[in-house]
């Protein structure tokens, strides 16, 4: 899907900060001795004792097969010949066959064990009646049915019902954000597999998820993720615990865990194919009572920790298989990293079974993926806890999927931001000026094709909140186009 950038530090640290001290991603946690699975290294191994495995030797082979097609969205771009993006573009029949079949045997064996069962309802429909206690609100970009026209941005869709103007709202809480559709062409029709949501929650805590979704169905897993971590980290009640125990990144685990279980179970119950389909994912959480930010992310989706006068002073690392931890864990459970060097300086760094050519990921984290979970492209988020107690006032988040990354650095985009609002823009208005300078240089290096694009743009201070008061044309309601968002009307 990508080029392999410069490595990261293992753990990220403060951008531009002179040797010695802790960064606030390595801060120590304190949690109670006395309470079970408080620490997220216990969470992770029971977790991991909860991952089914097929014992079927047909499955297994067949596994091993499909594999093969586990293409991530770079190796399905067949409308530009030209660029190296699409060379891997087309699979052979026998691959597009086992594919077929390795779903057919997803949907027809995998009952038992790994037909999880929750004791929330992850419906659409008990989403979507969920937001309506406590203040809660929900924002996310709202899924076209059937197709989408190149560089479209997306409308966005608002729980509860009773409050009105989705863009109004994230503007008056120091918010904005623009969720696109990339492009492969002129007649180009397909669905866009960005999403994002930002979530109020009852409790207090604030949630920021950016999911990038890659392969024939990415839209949907990318879409519900967005939807269901913030309904995990609102309703379940161990989650719920953690977080009142101040075991956040624990609740993050755990959350990341039930939404990529979720999508197994939601994929069997929607038959929707994701051995080869999957997303990225980036969460940020935080309370307004606390100086501190907790960041989840798996995949290459990327958050930026921004301050006027400083630029970006702490960044999410992307999970890419050239990392040297990722591919170590990869090679032990049975993956293999290849790296291609093109002459022109272009890298290309895949993830495949051990001694075979497939099934080629660019990433070594996702949501999804069902083809390749066992050979260390995991679900696990990596945490990371930023303080911004000596720039609280001033600290803003940026999230965005990839589209944003690819060509532009972290330090360019810090910048172009802090300078638009310096200039007196608003945050949207700063994330559209980022949105076309990405466009850009999509543009200038890869002609007709473009990434899909979406970006969050936060304050942490906020300005005002929201009420439910706040019904259809009240003040905040943004005119009669912004009140059909509360019904999550889209205008093309």
């Amino acid at each position: 899907e990508q080029h392999a950038r410069p490595l990261r530090p293992a753990v990220p640290t403060e951008l531009g900060a002179s040797g010695g001290g802790e960064s606030p991603a390595t801060s120590p946690r304190t949690t109670p001795e006395n309470q079970e699975l408080d620490e997220p290294e216990e969470l992770r191994r029971s977790l991991s004792e909860e991952v089914p495995k097929c014992t079927s030797a047909e499955s297994d082979q067949l596994s091993c097969d499909m594999a093969k097609i586990g293409l991530t969205r770079s190796n399905t771009w067949s409308m530009h010949a030209g660029t190296r993006r699409q060379e891997a573009a087309d699979l052979p029949p026998d691959a597009v066959a086992k594919l077929h079949k390795l779903h057919e045997n997803f949907l027809k064996y995998s009952g038992g064990s790994s037909n999880v069962s929750f004791k929330l309802d992850t419906s659409f429909e008990s989403l979507d009646q969920n937001w309506d206690k406590g203040g809660a609100w929900h924002v996310w970009g709202t899924l076209p049915s059937g197709s989408e026209r190149p560089l479209r941005t997306r409308g966005l869709s608002l729980l509860p019902t009773t409050l009105s103007g989705a863009q109004s709202i994230l503007g008056n809480n120091g918010m904005a954000a623009v969720n696109t559709k990339g492009s492969k062409g002129t007649y180009d029709s397909s669905v866009g597999q960005d999403n994002f949501s930002f979530t109020h929650l009852s409790s207090g805590w604030e949630v920021l998820c950016v999911m990038d979704g890659h392969g024939k169905d990415g839209e949907w897993p990318a879409t519900r993720a967005v939807r269901t971590m913030p309904y995990f980290l609102a309703h379940n009640e161990n989650v719920t615990q953690m977080l009142k125990n101040d075991q956040v990144e624990a609740a993050l685990i755990f959350a990341f865990d039930h939404v990529q279980k979720d999508l197994v179970s939601s994929a069997r119950r929607e038959q929707v194919d994701i051995q080869a389909s999957g997303c990225t994912a980036v969460t940020v959480m935080w309370n307004k009572g606390s100086s501190k930010l907790w960041v989840g992310t798996a995949g290459d989706s990327r958050a930026v920790l921004l301050v006027p006068g400083k630029g970006a002073v702490a960044e999410t690392k992307d999970h890419k298989p050239m990392d040297e931890g990722e591919a170590k864990r990869i090679e032990e459970m049975g993956g293999e990293v290849t790296i291609t060097q093109h002459d022109d300086g272009f890298v290309d760094c895949r993830v495949n079974l051990k001694g075979q050519e497939y099934p080629g990921i660019s990433m070594s984290r996702s949501l999804g993926d069902l083809s390749v979970k066992d050979c260390g492209v995991i679900a696990e988020p990596e945490v990371v806890v930023w303080d911004t107690k000596k720039y609280r006032q001033d600290a803003l988040v940026l999230a965005a999927s990839d589209g944003v990354w690819e060509f532009l650095s972290t330090e360019t985009v810090a910048s172009m931001v802090l300078d638009a609002l310096a200039a007196g823009k608003t945050h949207l208005e700063a994330l559209e000026l980022l949105l076309q300078a990405a466009r850009e240089q999509w543009k200038e290096k890869e002609g007709e094709y473009c990434d899909d694009i979406t970006a969050v743009l936060v304050s942490l201070d906020g300005r005002a909140k929201v009420s439910h008061r706040q019904a259809k044309g009240g003040s905040g309601g943004g005119g009669a186009c912004m009140e059909g968002l509360c019904h999550r009307c889209v205008v093309a």
